[in-house]
């Protein structure tokens, strides 16, 4: 029982630091640490995972309205990347349980808060209208600015 309660804690306070009207919470810092990626293949028509480059990587995201930071491995290198809210939603998905952004140069990055996942689609093939690339994030900790 203590244990399931501790689980529901963490879920609510996740979900709370994570969502502020239905947009990632600008005063937190999001730590993850492992990272898959994926390449999209179109006779398949889903994304490969590639274990070879799948594995732990320690990325630090600050997000603000309008932009955010992102730090790879604590080099001490921080990019800025702007980006904007959407209101699209992913079908087969409540709406509360995502947000979506699209980044200046064309990426589409998804927060799912119900799996602790981020998702970066990145390499858009114009010709297919698909991303070819995937990296998701997991093993998340959020904590305040």
């Amino acid at each position: 029982m203590k244990k399931q309660f501790k689980s529901t804690l963490f879920l609510m306070t996740i979900l709370t630091i994570f969502t502020v009207s239905s947009q990632v919470d600008t005063n937190a810092i999001i730590s993850t640490k492992y990272a898959d990626f994926y390449e999209y293949n179109s006779l398949q028509d889903e994304y490969i995972h590639d274990s070879d480059s799948s594995g732990w990587l320690d990325i630090e995201i600050i997000p603000y309205d309008d932009y955010y930071t992102i730090e790879i491995n604590n080099d001490g290198e921080k990019d800025k990347i702007w980006w904007e809210h959407s209101n699209e939603t992913v079908d087969g998905f409540d709406e509360d349980s995502h947000d979506i952004y699209y980044t200046e140069d064309g990426r589409k990055i998804i927060f799912y808060y119900d799996d602790q996942e981020i998702y970066f689609f990145y390499d858009l093939s114009e010709i297919q209208d698909q991303y070819l690339k995937l990296m998701t994030l997991s093993k998340i900790e959020t904590y305040e600015k």
